[in-house]
């Protein structure tokens, strides 16, 4: 509190003293200097007792001093069971807190049992425990030690005591952009300072001095925090304050529209325009507390969506995938530009344009996550870019060497061929309206399309671009950009292109009559690009209200068409008539109509909109692009809590990884965006796919697979909605009923009979499993897969060094003839040990004991009868689905032993086996494991799932997405039954708080941000 006091005080000296630039440099360096100094010394104590010990203090000044927790563990010889290399981290385990979950899927993920890492930890805090027996009475009787050559010494200060002093002391990094921020602030401030009347200056002490602050002691949440703990959050006043301030001193210069304000004609509406924007800011700042809980956002994200922005209005790119993505983008395509417009300052020309347009055709392709793996494909890659590279550069050559004559052909066929392959194709092969109807006017695709297609980026829109800027030449320098953008857009979002060029044609040349193609394409794109933010922005505002009158809805909903029809006509109404909750929702709609920022709906009640900080593509933060993108990895982390969606969802995101493109290419999914939202039904699956980002070869998307239908009650309603749906389709047939449906739904139908090859999974519960075998079938096979498991052992003679006198169990005998097993004398007194632990192991009274065989499934100290009881679920369970032969025709058993063991793959779904061998994607996979409902059989099949596919309004999801993130995380609210997810299928409320991330909703997988490549031409697509 007193630092607090002090630093607004501090701000008193430029509030009554006007300073100079040098002394407002040496006010700012002293300043942050001292909140450096502070800040750098508690990170470094921080580290310092990071690198301590505990121990009690009767213990300080004896003798045993030395027995410690690292003296406790310091033997290097495991304990029995515990691998070699899992004991050398034994120091790693906290000692001063809880185990985490994240601790054991660290430990799992490098590879070792669960079973392993279970009892390893065990023993690690129980050593602990043991050495914290000696005083244990209360926790003031312990201290932290540091231990240098041997030497203790006791420190006075504990983690606990330095966060509470000022927190968020973890990373030197924030350190040092904190000072950064920090100095330009307070270099800054002062000079603002000088142009204010005093009381204003006395009310910013009270809004710099806590930005300064918050610096030193960050806020855990923060209103557009999506988790906690985020240190990074203290950056954002101080570095908000001196953007605004900066942008009020370059006002003040006059240095804005300089060229503009010497034409007399529009320098009142200029000067106007300043004025206003400059009172804007002013009055922003004296609000500045306000702004901060509506419109500014985390630092980083504010950086990304900066950079989003700025790429798709200057080089129309479509989305970027993470700050780091946003920064390579950016950088990429400057480079190009300063290329571009380098080659033609120099001699424009049609050579350079041509050649301009060539080198932004091969540099677009070339992608932002390089590998350097060489291969056959990725050579052919390159020489398919350098083609296309050559396409471009004749398409441009033949624009620009156009005759006046024939300049209409060109431009009536290149519109033509757009409208026909990038707008009509798309829209005709999914499932789209026709303003009272909905269907699929082409119920197939076309690889012929799809390489036609291809003409539009390499050939149609070079030409279109040499054909418009040979008439109508600009500036190199908007050439440059102009150049890029439209290149672009005809890769990612070749609609847009078409679109804007259409709009030229209509707009700008028949009706407002002006000569100027090229601005007229240059205006019309930037124009399109905010229009599909728009739309949907403005969408999701006129259709709030209707949540709060889906009863009065529903009652004009019905199954004839003349019910449809009147629904039609009744939300037409309630949208459109004025009411006081257009007022108050007015401000955020502004703010996410210029910004295009997510709404905030204060607990889902659609009458109040209040306006939310702007936000990228990717909605969720992330600071830098994951460069090693690791599906494995991804599973690992998620296989313990989620044993059947995992490995199901993520086959899912590798098969989209392959498919995902072509789908997008192909028409199948309509007219694709970027930032596009879907929703992929199978039951019992469902898993949003959202489309982040669109670059020229390839679309990067993750998948958010939600539970299994039968695990989650509360979204199998919204989910009977939607089947509801889709089962009312056929190609070709009008649809008058969902067509109507969707004016008061943020979903539509998009495709049907959507295939994608990826594993499948059918549970079987373990009470039925086996329950059409006989007792003397079930015995029989379980000693087969007892044969089958000894067999490797018996062959290497490496059975286990125990003997036990006695004959062969009879059916044992006969396994071992059934898999052709050589016993001699010397073997059968180690086979007969082995068979009474089997027995031990898996039978109860002569009959198999499901609890005994699922814990041996699971582990056991033999891999002989480990390996026996994973072989008795795979036969006893494919045996009671009359996969299995007869057990009296020896021939037929060893064909079904030989075909299981190269069909099926047999581990615990927790197992480094099981995950090996599911991302290899060569076997069917079981597993038998335990879930909430029962014990459960786990049968993975490779397979072809078909999915029906539903696009979610986006504006719905990021909206949905932002107020859960406010109400959990700031507000703290963990209703179980608050408003946000309870059923609602209109709008799927529920399914789309449940894929927020962690801890917001409760996602069984979360897929890394993946590329899916650009396929061969010739690919086919479902």
């Amino acid at each position: 509190m007193i630092v607090f006091i002090l630093l607004i005080l501090v701000y008193l000296i430029p509030a009554f003293y006007d300073f100079t630039w040098t002394q407002s440099i040496q006010f700012s360096i002293v300043l942050s200097l001292f909140i450096f100094a502070i800040k750098i010394t508690l990170v470094i104590l921080t580290l310092i007792v990071n690198h301590t010990q505990i121990i009690p203090k009767k213990q300080q000044n004896t003798e045993n001093t030395t027995i410690t927790r690292k003296a406790q563990l310091s033997s290097n010889t495991p304990p029995e069971g515990i691998p070699q290399e899992l004991w050398d981290l034994r120091n790693d385990i906290p000692y001063d807190g809880p185990i985490t979950e994240n601790i054991f899927s660290d430990l799992i993920d490098r590879g070792f049992e669960p079973n392993v890492v279970i009892n390893f930890i065990k023993i690690v805090t129980e050593s602990e425990n043991q050495v914290s027996e000696a005083d244990t009475s209360s926790e003031n009787e312990k201290k932290d030690v540091l231990i240098i050559c041997g030497h203790q010494f006791t420190l006075p200060f504990t983690r606990d005591s330095l966060d509470s002093l000022f927190g968020g002391n973890t990373s030197f990094f924030y350190v040092i952009i904190a000072f950064c921020v920090n100095f330009l602030m307070n270099v800054l401030c002062p000079m603002h300072m000088k142009t204010l009347p005093l009381p204003g200056k006395i009310w910013l002490c009270f809004v710099f001095g806590p930005a300064l602050y918050s610096t030193l002691h960050p806020p855990e949440v923060d209103y557009y925090s999506t988790t906690t703990g985020d240190i990074y959050t203290g950056i954002t006043r101080p570095a908000s304050i001196a953007c605004v301030v900066g942008i009020l001193q370059f006002i003040q210069s006059n240095k804005l529209f300089p060229d503009l304000l010497k034409d007399s004609a529009i320098q009142e509406n200029i000067t106007e325009f300043i004025h206003w924007l400059y009172y804007f800011f002013v009055y922003g700042l004296y609000l500045f507390p306000l702004w901060t809980y509506l419109f500014i956002g985390h630092p980083i994200t504010m950086l990304t969506w900066i950079l989003e922005w700025a790429s798709r209005y200057l080089f129309g790119h479509c989305g970027v995938t993470s700050c780091g993505n946003a920064l390579i983008l950016f950088i990429r395509s400057a480079i190009l530009y300063a290329i571009i417009t380098g080659i033609l300052s120099a001699n424009y020309s049609r050579l350079t344009l041509s050649l301009s347009c060539a080198i932004i055709v091969v540099i677009l392709q070339i992608p932002t996550r390089i590998c350097f793996k060489l291969s056959w494909r990725s050579l052919i890659s390159v020489v398919f870019i350098l083609c296309m590279g050559v396409v471009a550069y004749i398409g441009c050559y033949t624009g620009a060497s156009t005759t006046f004559s024939t300049e209409s052909v060109l431009y009536i066929f290149s519109m033509t061929f757009l409208g026909v392959f990038d707008i009509l194709w798309p829209y005709g092969c999914a499932i789209n309206r026709y303003i009272f109807f909905t269907t699929r006017f082409i119920p197939f695709t076309s690889n012929t399309v799809n390489f036609i297609r291809f003409l539009t980026p390499c050939f149609i829109c070079p030409m279109v671009l040499g054909l418009t800027l040979s008439i109508n030449p600009a500036n190199f320098i908007l050439t440059g950009f102009i150049l890029i953008m439209c290149i672009n857009k005809s890769f990612t979002e070749p609609h847009i292109f078409a679109l804007a060029l259409l709009i030229e044609k209509i707009f700008y040349e028949i009706e407002l009559n002006l000569t100027d193609r090229t601005f007229g394409i240059f205006y019309s794109m930037m124009v399109l690009q905010k229009l599909v933010s728009v739309i949907s922005v403005t969408d999701f505002w006129s259709r709030s209200r209707l949540p709060a009158v889906y009863q009065i809805l529903d009652h004009f909903s019905g199954d004839t068409i003349l019910e449809k029809i009147t629904l039609y006509f009744v939300t037409l109404i309630i949208m459109s008539v004025p009411f006081a909750d257009r007022s108050v929702t007015t401000i955020a709609f502004i703010w996410s109509f210029v910004t295009g920022a997510p709404y905030h709906i204060p607990s889902k009640f659609p009458y109040i909109l209040l306006p939310f900080p702007p936000r990228p593509n990717s909605f969720w933060n992330q600071v830098l692009e994951n460069r090693n993108i690791d599906i494995a990895r991804n599973y690992l982390q998620h296989r313990t809590e989620h044993p059947i969606e995992t490995p199901v969802y993520t086959s899912m995101t590798q098969s989209l990884v392959f498919s995902l493109y072509g789908l997008v290419r192909s028409g199948r999914l309509g007219i694709v965006s970027s930032n596009s939202f879907y929703l992929f039904l199978s039951e019992p699956l469902a898993a949003f796919v959202h489309i982040i980002s669109i670059e020229p070869n390839s679309v990067l998307f993750q998948l958010r697979g939600l539970e299994y239908n039968d695990e989650t009650i509360c979204h199998l309603g919204e989910i009977a909605k939607l089947k509801d749906d889709i089962s009312s389709y056929k190609d070709g047939v009008p649809n008058i009923t969902s067509s109507c449906m969707y004016m008061i739904t943020d979903w539509k139908t998009r495709a049907t009979g959507v295939i994608l090859w990826q594993y499948n999974v059918t549970k079987i519960k373990s009470s039925d499993a086996f329950i059409s075998l006989t007792v003397d079938e079930m015995r029989f096979w379980s000693f087969l897969a007892f044969a089958v498991s000894a067999k490797p052992f018996i062959v290497e003679n490496k059975l286990p060094p125990f003997e036990l006198d006695g004959e062969l169990d009879i059916d044992f005998q006969l396994a071992i003839t059934v898999v052709e097993i050589n016993v001699d004398d010397s073997m059968k007194k180690s086979l007969k040990w082995l068979e009474k632990n089997f027995m031990e192991s898996i039978f109860t009274n002569d009959a198999i004991d499901r609890d005994k065989l699922f814990r041996v499934f699971h582990g056991h100290p033999e891999p002989i009868i480990q390996n026996a009881a994973r072989n008795i679920v795979l036969y006893l369970s494919l045996c009671s689905m009359s996969l299995g032969p007869e057990t009296d025709t020896t021939e037929s058993c060893r064909a079904f032993i030989s075909d299981t063991s190269l069909r099926y793959f047999v581990a615990p779904a927790q197992s480094t086996e099981f995950s090996e061998a599911f991302m290899q994607e060569r076997k069917d996979l079981v597993a038998f494991e335990d879930k909430a409902d029962g014990r459960f059989v786990l049968f993975f099949r490779l397979t072809e799932v078909v999915w029906d596919v539903l696009s979610v309004q986006k504006e719905f999801v990021r909206s949905y997405w932002a107020s859960e993130a406010v109400e959990q995380i700031f507000f703290g609210e963990d209703n179980s039954e608050r408003l946000s997810i309870q059923e609602d299928d209109h709008t799927m409320r529920n399914l789309i708080v449940q894929a927020c991330d962690l801890p917001i909703g409760y996602p069984a997988l979360v897929s890394p941000v993946m590329p899916s490549f650009s396929p061969p031409p010739n690919s086919t697509i479902s």
